[in-house]
């Protein structure tokens, strides 16, 4: 084989190497995004258990959903911060 060849094979195989690298990190940012969901989701539910099963009052309930709220929008930020991190490493 000639050097312009090895060249161009190599070439090829770093390039998908950084994209494999590259896929590697979107999917594990989704797989992130999908637990979040999850728990926010078991949360909802817990605290509509929660609810129904004491028979609490609104406001007690209403407590629990901002807190999930809370919980939630500390978890898109931690995320977000995470994605700005992983695509700042990739330039």
């Amino acid at each position: 084989m000639s050097n312009s060849n090895l060249d161009s094979q190599k070439e090829i195989l770093e390039f998908l190497d950084s994209q494999i690298k590259l896929s590697e990190k979107i999917n594990k940012i989704e797989l992130n995004y999908l637990c979040m969901i999850k728990d926010i989701n078991n949360a909802i539910t817990q605290a509509i258990v929660k609810n129904l099963k004491d028979n609490r009052n609104k406001q007690v309930f209403d407590s629990d959903i901002n807190q999930i709220k809370l919980n939630s929008i500390k978890s898109f930020t931690d995320l977000y911060h995470d994605i700005v991190k992983e695509l700042s490493d990739e330039q």
